[in-house]
């Protein structure tokens, strides 16, 4: 048996869901277990997990208000698998500038060894230039 959790604060959860669901049917694991991750002890017996994209000042916030940012840093900093997907890796890095506000004080996890420099905040329509 394997347990995937989806980190479930803001994002697009249902689709990584249903990717996971694809992932589980094509490979024949017919006893894999998605979990949504709200709350710290949501973490418990989770083989892996995914930090969704969506917006990373949001989920760190409200990591930070429901006790995850710690409890959530700590597992990954000690093993358990992990993908970062856009905000997610955001949400992950050392250090995040904006593009227009330079360094944003957001609550990060700050376990990647990375410095990320954010487009801009607003819509993801509004990220995109042509």
């Amino acid at each position: 048996m394997v347990t995937i959790g989806v980190l479930a604060l803001q994002g697009d959860v249902r689709f990584h869901e249903e990717i996971l669901k694809n992932i589980f049917k094509k490979y024949k694991i017919d006893d894999g277990i998605i979990k949504r991750i709200k709350y710290p002890d949501d973490l418990n017996g989770i083989d892996g997990l995914i930090i969704p994209g969506g917006e990373s000042t949001v989920i760190g916030v409200l990591a930070k208000r429901v006790g995850l940012l710690e409890v959530l840093k700590n597992k990954i900093v000690n093993g358990l698998p992990t993908l970062l997907v856009c905000a997610g890796l955001v949400f992950s890095a050392k250090m995040v500038y904006d593009k227009t506000v330079g360094k944003v004080d957001q609550p990060i996890l700050g376990i990647l060894d990375a410095d990320i420099e954010r487009n801009s905040f607003g819509t993801q329509r509004e990220s995109f230039e042509t």
